[in-house]
């Protein structure tokens, strides 16, 4: 399986200036030291006059909204951002308002269909730039299994009414990251108070009832513009998770939003793919329901415990960390069930995309895991579901464990409690991001370079020898690490 999971950047549905103001403004809060205008000049692959001009623009919300610049220039000629991250995060989303994006997004919150020429008149913008703009947008919306369409004057979105949903509170979460309540439409207390009841333990955590709250509201709306959930496209599973459920709760959704029933089954699955949500429940009768009604899930997960359990034998599901991590997995599982190939999660974070730049291993094992339990699973599902496993995993284990160890001998002429402060030194600087063995027994001759503090034996000598001082200074540091990668890049060259 290839390492191809790319983020998906949301910045590219929006007109070329906007993302270029954008990219500048991020760029700037970015740096601890700032920037000169020649860097930004390489960075943007833009003229000074068109920077000069991004910047004054930018400062220009900013004082409408702060009553100050954001970005300032230093004696040293380097623009800085003067600000919050609050204040970059607000000033990036007043950046995004200014487009007409937000409100074609938001028009299909309570709408099916958009008149184009009406849409066009009220945003003073020509059908031929919209039609533009829907490309770059169609470009993005691929990754979701959907499409803008147009017909007979009209624009619509063609795709399963549950990935549309998933777009859309992915879209609104990461331009407003919570720092502003999107849905007009909806009061915001009461959506919250709402959650409360569905989903009792997020009260615990503030910060983390604003995903949850997106998602209802995005619901919500989209069943009172008649845009509702096919209950037949739920996993078998949902009318058990629907009938285990509070009725207290089913009648609070029914009273304050007349959901029907199908729009509440779909608004309880979605609970599930949060593993804090899971916590609260009994794990066993999860795995229960997902055993009786859709038993390949079940034995999906099944499988992937033998496999963590097989490469760390110390590691107990019975644990607290243990416990956590079922969730997890039993939360991703959910996830692809309900939205199948879409790999991605609706926070803005690259962690698995970094995490196969760091540790090319770690993915293809997980992948290889999957395939080798079901040989008929398709690539679509089998990527999603490498994707959500592969987070499970490393939130609960290094993923460096997938990648070649890299044995190392240690012969320290130094008393043993400074051997040991040293072994402890070197796996703290290297456990990071490398899959590291230390040995202090000059009689191993299975190893792939020495650090030495004196003096070797002389049958030794022939080996890969890195001499160091006791107290590690950061040059002896930098020296280790750039010996760990030319190791790990051959025996990755040889396991390929």
């Amino acid at each position: 399986m290839k390492n191809s999971y790319i983020p998906i950047e949301f910045l590219q549905i929006f007109p070329k200036e906007t993302q270029l103001k954008v990219k500048i403004l991020t760029t700037i809060f970015q740096s601890t030291t700032g920037h000169q205008i020649g860097y930004l000049v390489k960075y943007s692959n833009l003229d000074r006059k068109t920077i000069y001009k991004y910047i004054k623009e930018i400062n220009e919300v900013s004082i409408k909204q702060f009553k100050k610049d954001a970005i300032l220039l230093s004696d040293k000629k380097q623009y800085y951002f003067a600000m919050t991250k609050s204040e970059f995060l607000t000033l990036r989303f007043l950046i995004f308002e200014t487009t007409f994006i937000i409100e074609l997004i938001n028009l299909f919150m309570r709408s099916s269909t958009v008149n184009i020429t009406k849409f066009c008149i009220e945003n003073y913008i020509s059908e031929n730039a919209l039609k533009q703009q829907i490309k770059a947008i169609n470009s993005l919306l691929v990754n979701f299994d959907l499409e803008f369409k147009t017909r007979k004057g009209f624009l619509y979105l063609s795709g399963t009414e549950h990935k549309i949903r998933y777009f859309l509170s992915t879209f609104f979460w990461r331009i407003y990251r919570g720092f502003k309540w999107p849905f007009f439409q909806l009061e915001k207390s009461k959506v919250k108070e709402t959650l409360s009841l569905i989903y009792p333990n997020i009260g615990v955590d503030v910060n983390k009832q604003e995903v949850p709250l997106y998602l209802l509201a995005v619901s919500i709306l989209r069943a009172k513009s008649k845009n509702l959930i096919l209950e037949e496209i739920l996993p078998p599973y949902t009318n058990s998770f629907y009938e285990n459920f509070s009725n207290e709760s089913i009648k609070t959704l029914v009273t304050n939003y007349h959901l029907p029933t199908s729009e509440i089954k779909f608004i309880i699955l979605f609970l599930h793919i949060f593993p804090e949500y899971l916590l609260s429940k009994d794990n066993t009768s999860i795995l229960e329901q997902l055993s009786i009604y859709k038993n390949n899930s079940y034995l999906s997960i099944l499988n992937f415990l033998d496999f963590v359990n097989k490469k760390h034998k110390e590691w107990k599901i019975n644990s607290h960390k243990g416990q956590q991590f079922l969730s997890i997995l039993i939360s991703s599982r959910i996830f692809v069930d309900i939205f199948n190939d879409t790999y991605f999660n609706i926070y803005e974070l690259n962690l698995i995309y970094h995490s196969q730049q760091e540790f090319p291993n770690l993915l293809p094992s997980i992948a290889a895991n999957l395939k080798e339990y079901d040989s008929n699973i398709s690539e679509a599902e089998l990527k999603s579901l490498v994707f959500k496993y592969a987070q499970a995993y490393i939130y609960a284990f290094p993923p460096q464990s997938f990648e070649p160890l890299i044995k190392i001998l240690l012969i320290a002429d130094t008393p043993i409690y400074i051997e040991t402060i040293l072994v402890n030194r070197i796996k703290s600087v290297l456990s990071e991001k490398f899959n590291v063995s230390i040995s202090t027994s000059d009689q191993s001759d299975d190893f792939d370079f020495i650090i030495a503090t004196g003096i070797v034996n002389h049958s030794l000598l022939k080996s890969k020898i890195l001499f160091v001082y006791p107290h590690l200074p950061v040059k002896d540091i930098v020296n280790i690490i750039s010996t760990c990668e030319n190791v790990l890049n051959k025996k990755n060259v040889l396991k390929n």
